[in-house]
């Protein structure tokens, strides 16, 4: 899907940069408060990180990456061995900032809650928030809600399960603890797992990009511009920012970053150094196995990949690696999962080519979502990591409100941009 106007269809009351799914639900967000909209990007909507998401939409998403004792655990993902996090040595220098800040940052405890309290508010509510307008925008048949399971093979996963579990309950997050035997009730298909961690209030998206271009027409259906060029920089305006496009130069009352991995590099010019990095990841599609169904989307915590039914057939998606997001593919883990999927997991035959893409990521885990520190008009809305799809819709939400004056959904105060110091505190 493309749409390009031109530019004398006059100046919009807000541009949004960046069609992922938060990019959209922002726009659509702005527009459904009455506001003229924008929506900026090079490739059409939903072709980025969006895509290539597993399309989970769980309450229990709530961990951020760093946790105690993940500095022991650095020898492993340099040598390749840690099938979740992969660091290649040769990169290290390019995310030195990014891993020192979040190592200092999970020195305590009570770090890692208070990041679980932010991913919690966005997450609790995103199955039926994406329900809900998946339905308007006529594509109801790619939600539903399977549940999410969270596979073990061993003891000590097992016990990391329960204690999962112990979370969930105090935030009254819908789960059920199975064993063996009703694992397999639930799952005849898997073969060498101990038990499972059962989330059942996750809902599950059948295409993330199908998904996207259903909220674009949504958005192109309420008068809103969808136009396809290149976002190259934010530079100072006369009133606010104006955005530089190999279109041209464009402004508005409000602007929102929604560029995902590339916010940084757009903001730098205005003067924010932002801890963001791309977690690389990769999926492939397998045909599923005539007679051996997989209900819903599963984590195997020990392969540190997931396996979600999909229209394109089941969708197998990778563990993180730490590379720079233009560097060459190098699809070390989703080999790896493959081959340890084949024995567990109804994979059959091997549909279309492996897709790349980079998750945007700070140090503590959490977006940055709320006015910009430093200019007038400015917001950001980027840095979702993993559960950027799931949590797009109440991003939108929270920033139309903030940008509008209205009381938000949930409170902005964890995901508020000058948490880090980025950048600039007055205005040029």
């Amino acid at each position: 899907m493309t749409a390009t106007p031109a530019p004398s269809e006059g100046r919009p009351d807000a541009l949004v940069l960046g069609a992922g799914a938060v990019g959209l639900l922002t726009a659509l967000s702005l527009q459904d408060r009455g506001l003229s909209v924008a929506l900026i990007d090079r490739q059409p909507p939903g072709r980025a990180a969006s895509f290539g998401n597993a399309g989970v939409l769980s309450p229990g998403s709530i961990h951020p990456l760093a946790r105690p004792g993940l500095w022991r655990q650095l020898p492993r993902m340099i040598a390749g061995r840690e099938p979740g996090l992969r660091a290649p040595w040769r990169h290290l220098p390019a995310h030195a900032r990014w891993g020192l800040a979040m190592l200092r940052r999970y020195a305590s405890l009570e770090a890692i809650a208070a990041s679980r309290d932010g991913l919690a508010a966005l997450t609790r509510d995103s199955a039926q928030r994406h329900r809900t307008l998946l339905e308007r925008a006529g594509a109801g048949d790619l939600w539903s809600m399977p549940g999410f399971l969270k596979l073990f093979s061993t003891e000590a996963e097992a016990a990391a399960g329960r204690a999962e579990a112990a979370e969930y309950e105090r935030r009254q997050i819908r789960h059920r603890l199975l064993d063996v035997t009703d694992l397999a009730e639930l799952e005849p298909h898997l073969q060498g797992y101990a038990g499972a961690l059962w989330t059942t209030e996750a809902g599950a998206v059948a295409d993330p990009g199908a998904a996207c271009e259903a909220y674009a027409r949504l958005f192109l259906d309420g008068g809103g511009r969808i136009e396809t060029a290149a976002v190259r920089c934010l530079v100072p305006g006369r009133r606010g920012v104006a955005v530089e496009t190999d279109a041209g130069r464009l402004s508005a009352p409000v602007t929102v970053v929604a560029l995902g991995a590339w916010s940084a590099r757009a903001l730098a010019p205005l003067g924010y150094r932002i801890p963001l990095v791309a977690e690389r990841g990769y999926h492939r599609h397998f045909a599923p196995v005539e007679g051996r169904p997989l209900g819903r989307p599963v984590h195997d915590v020990g392969g540190g990949y997931v396996v979600a039914p999909q229209r394109r057939g089941l969708r197998l998606t990778s563990g993180t690696e730490l590379s720079p997001i233009d560097a060459p593919p190098t699809p070390v883990q989703l080999a790896k999962a493959e081959a340890r999927a084949r024995g567990r997991l109804p994979l059959g035959e091997r549909v279309g080519e492996p897709w790349l893409g980079g998750r945007p990521t700070l140090p503590d885990s959490l977006p940055m979502i709320g006015p910009a520190p430093g200019h007038d008009g400015l917001w950001f809305a980027f840095g979702h990591q993993h559960v950027g799809f799931a949590t797009s819709a109440v991003t939108g939400a929270l920033v139309a409100a903030l940008a509008t004056g209205d009381a938000p959904p949930i409170g902005p105060a964890p995901y508020r941009p000058g948490r880090m110091a980025v950048g600039p505190v007055t205005a040029p």
